[in-house]
């Protein structure tokens, strides 16, 4: 599951009708939908740095929005441009 994936369904889960009754958070590990682009971007090089760093705060803010279940819009990881994926199905 790539990050952009991460963020749409975790958005999914908490738009789906009844969510808002749910006696806990409907939230998951944010870890692959906040590290795996930024360290990408990063690469391990100093240069880099602020470009990763504005990416991260990007990928947080979505994932907190998508939390709450009104993430929207395109996706700030530069791999979800280029992918074709489908999100979660609710069966």
């Amino acid at each position: 599951m790539s990050d952009a994936e991460a963020t749409e369904n975790l958005n999914l889960l908490n738009t789906i009708e009844g969510s808002e009754r749910a006696p806990w958070s409907l939230t998951f590990s944010y870890g692959r939908a906040l590290q795996i682009a930024v360290l990408k971007t990063w690469a391990g090089k100093p240069e880099n740095k602020e470009k990763a760093q504005t990416l991260l705060t990007a990928l947080a803010k979505a994932n907190s929005q998508a939390q709450l279940g009104k993430f929207e819009g395109e996706h700030p990881s530069p791999e979800a441009k280029t992918r074709n994926w489908q999100p979660l199905r609710l069966v």
